[in-house]
């Protein structure tokens, strides 16, 4: 099943080299979930002004790992609100 989703995530102040405040990125990826693999494909982060240059080279992979699970976040919950709760239920008879 593959998916595109958008999300927020908030970048913390300490991994930026000249910011007070976390910021807010947007973030757009398509998620590929086929069996046991699951394969998170960024496909656009919206920064505001120039910040993409200010990330600290000691949280880059940091980074990359936050923007991946908040994908998978994003994925899950979408996934959840189209599961059908009376079709298939949680409970065995």
């Amino acid at each position: 099943m593959k998916k595109q989703v958008t999300t927020n995530v908030r970048i913390p102040a300490d991994w930026l080299k000249v910011s007070i405040n976390d910021i807010m990125i947007m973030v757009t990826a398509t998620i590929n979930d086929v069996e046991d693999y699951v394969d998170v494909q960024v496909r656009e982060i919206l920064m505001p002004g120039y910040h993409c240059l200010n990330i600290l080279p000691e949280f880059h992979s940091s980074f990359y790992e936050l923007v991946e699970q908040k994908c998978m976040d994003a994925f899950t919950f979408k996934i959840d609100l189209e599961y059908d709760h009376e079709y298939y239920c949680d409970y065995a008879l």
